[in-house]
């Protein structure tokens, strides 16, 4: 239902003429040591909506922007799956290396 009202809105604001750079949504799924969840269950509960999202705001021709406070190393390739195009932060204390 969520997600439907968040398509819904950005359709009607997109019929009004208001034009938006991209989307950004935040749901913390890990913390500094490794995810909350496993990625079997992120895989089977988070990541079809994460991904109707992306699918949805890239057919539009929008990026799609995340925030998770976590160390990123199970969690990055599962949100890259998702069509997520980019990460808010990059937590250095986490111990994520922004280089690799």
């Amino acid at each position: 239902m969520q997600l439907t009202i968040i398509i819904e809105s950005y359709k009607k604001i997109s019929k009004e003429g208001i034009a938006v750079d991209g989307f950004h949504f935040s749901d913390d799924i890990a913390y500094k040591n490794a995810m909350l969840i496993s990625p079997k269950t992120y895989k089977e509960l988070l990541f079809p909506c994460h991904n109707r999202l992306c699918d949805f705001f890239k057919s539009q021709g929008l990026p799609v922007m995340y925030h998770t406070d976590c160390k990123l190393n199970e969690a990055l390739p599962l949100l890259i799956e998702t069509g997520i195009t980019a990460i808010h932060p990059l937590e250095a204390k986490a111990g994520n290396d922004v280089r690799r």
